[in-house]
């Protein structure tokens, strides 16, 4: 979670390069007893990123702190849901303080922030031509949105949790002139599928989360010898329903990543068969493994402003099914990726990711089928756009790099952040 918080400094980093260079000391005090002083970047879902004025950026969780004080105002949101707008100030014996307009001075924890919004003070309105108003940069109320960084971390606090739909599209297409039947008869292939996703995310405790994937299916194929012989199929499915969970094992430090661990089941509910060679131009009208599937793995988040780095591995292991009167035994997988990401301001951020994996050779009633292992690897890249109080469009296209990944393609996720 805390990486996370550093994503959120690249979009304000600009904001604050363009504000007045005055001195500001905000601090910080832990429960591990040390004092810090710099400046309050942002803090959001309960986690904070604070610039240091002796080294890079660091994340903290709002429970890690006993004392926050700062120069500025902020509309500050807690726990309860209340909304306050003010500055937090220090006492003597670094008991925390907000000052307010409104509500006067009042002690409060820390701990209970959920998160803290700069509020710049209004400047005179400008005289323009016609009468108009101008108004540049003004602050939104929300941090960038950091979905590319969904899988490789905590990216909810306790009790928050997201809904959102996916739209996929995958096509294969190949085609060859048939000059011996005629001058425009040609021999083609063409295999589209339509992916629709509904995956639920949630906040389940501290440093832990949780998701849900159910996808559905719709499937066109055609193949073409000449126009005297012409066959299609379609067919709409369920696709394999997925589950896992997110820890994050060790929060990110000035020297060190944050790391996760999870733990993800897959559920053979979609179409798996296996055709024989004369019904292989079938094969798009899978949309499952199969089998069972458990899967274990680690990831990394580093922030190194202004790009925060991510990646991770994976070993999956999937259970004998018997399909078609066949005890098939898939074998074992390892997958691995590497990618980065900016957040360009708080409403956009872009990332990248390199992905690459194995599956190791599989058994037919004890029999290993030689040939059958797979390496396939892809290059991604995505952004994600936040439109509205909490709803985020991340529109992603995926290139194979090569013939085991599969074809090319585009995705689009729309997800809303209760």
């Amino acid at each position: 979670m805390k990486f996370a918080n550093h994503l959120l400094l690249v979009g304000t980093f600009f904001i604050f390069l363009l504000s007045p260079c005055t001195a500001k000391s905000d601090t910080i005090c832990l429960i591990n007893g040390d004092i810090i002083s710099g400046e309050l970047i942002t803090l959001s879902e309960g986690l904070c990123v604070f610039s240091s004025k002796y080294g890079p950026f660091i994340s903290l969780r709002s429970e890690e702190i006993t004392g926050l004080f700062t120069e500025d105002d902020y509309e500050i949101k807690f726990i309860s849901g209340e909304i306050v707008r003010g500055n937090l100030s220090r006492t003597e014996d670094d008991t925390t303080v907000l000052v307010s307009k409104n509500f006067g001075e009042s002690k409060i924890n820390p701990a209970n922030i959920i998160s803290m919004t700069r509020v710049f003070p209004s400047s005179k309105k400008d005289s323009l031509s016609h009468g108009q108003e101008q108004s540049f940069g003004k602050e939104e109320n929300k941090s960038p949105p950091l979905d590319f960084l969904t899988g490789s971390t905590v990216l909810l606090a306790p009790g928050s949790y997201e809904l959102g739909l996916g739209f996929s599209y995958l096509q294969s297409r190949r085609n060859n002139s048939l000059m011996n039947v005629g001058y425009f008869q040609r021999s083609a292939y063409s295999a589209r599928k339509f992916g629709f996703t509904l995956t639920g995310r949630a906040g389940l405790y501290d440093k832990l989360e949780g998701w849900l994937t159910l996808p559905l299916t719709y499937t066109y194929i055609q193949e073409v010898s000449t126009n005297e012989y012409v066959r299609d199929t379609e067919s709409w499915d369920l696709g394999d329903i997925s589950l896992g969970l997110q820890y994050l094992l060790v929060p990110e430090t000035e020297k060190s990543p944050a790391i996760s661990v999870s733990l993800s089941v897959n559920a053979p509910t979609g179409k798996k068969k296996y055709y024989d060679s004369m019904s292989t131009w079938l094969d798009p009208l899978n949309n499952s493994s199969g089998h069972w599937d458990l899967t274990i793995g680690t990831s990394f988040v580093r922030t190194l402003d202004p790009a925060i780095l991510f990646g991770g591995l994976s070993y999956s292991h999937s259970f004998p099914e018997t399909i078609d009167g066949y005890n098939i035994a898939p074998g074992w997988g390892a997958n691995g990726y590497f990618g980065f990401g900016f957040a360009l301001n708080e409403k956009i951020s872009i990332g990248s990711r390199l992905a690459l994996g194995y599956q190791s050779t599989m058994e037919v009633d004890g029999i290993t089928v030689e040939g059958s292992d797979s390496e396939p690897m892809d290059l991604s890249f995505s952004a994600s756009y936040r439109f509205g109080d909490n709803w985020v469009v991340t529109p992603q296209v995926t290139f194979t790099l090569n013939d085991d990944a599969g074809a090319n393609s585009f995705s689009l996720q729309v997800a809303r952040r209760y």
